[in-house]
């Protein structure tokens, strides 16, 4: 099991990722509330047009056994534990925006399965982007117990 290489530098990291969240996470808020109400009144996820499928989690899908279905009721029923916005690189006066989604939905053998849905828009983008979604205990390490709340920062390929 992996562990991190450095807690020192992993707890400032982790103090300035809360502060941040705590600052900034109502704007993700929003934007999920939003998908929801969206996905209420179009009947779907895939009717209301909001989101793209990027290349990447298409596989993902296919790689970990999650349905379209699944993913609605982690976006119905998930809520946001991280977001940020930074000033884009493409296109000037912008931002692109990343928001993280945690949610659960029963498998065929009606056990729980947890996943993180990281969602992207750049810039002006009208739609958001899924660029991917995993199980998060698949890296435990990186995660308190909820998988909500980020403890160690330690570059993946270092460990």
């Amino acid at each position: 099991m992996l562990e991190c290489k450095n807690p020192e530098s992993c707890m400032k990291e982790h103090e300035q990722w809360m502060k941040n969240k705590e600052n900034n996470i109502h704007l993700g808020e929003d934007i999920l509330e939003f998908i929801q109400q969206e996905i209420e009144k179009a009947g779907s996820l895939l009717n209301t047009g909001l989101i793209a499928f990027t290349k990447h989690t298409e596989e993902r899908m296919v790689d970990r056994c999650v349905s379209i279905y699944n993913l609605e009721t982690i976006f119905k029923y998930g809520w946001v534990f991280d977001y940020y916005k930074k000033p884009s690189q493409k296109k000037r006066k912008t931002f692109d925006q990343k928001v993280s989604i945690v949610g659960s939905f029963k498998d065929r053998e009606a056990l729980y399965r947890t996943f993180h849905l990281i969602l992207k828009r750049d810039g002006d983008a009208d739609k958001w982007s899924l660029i991917t979604l995993y199980e998060p205990y698949t890296e435990s390490y990186q995660w308190d117990s909820s998988f909500q709340n980020r403890i160690c920062f330690c570059d993946k390929k270092n460990m």
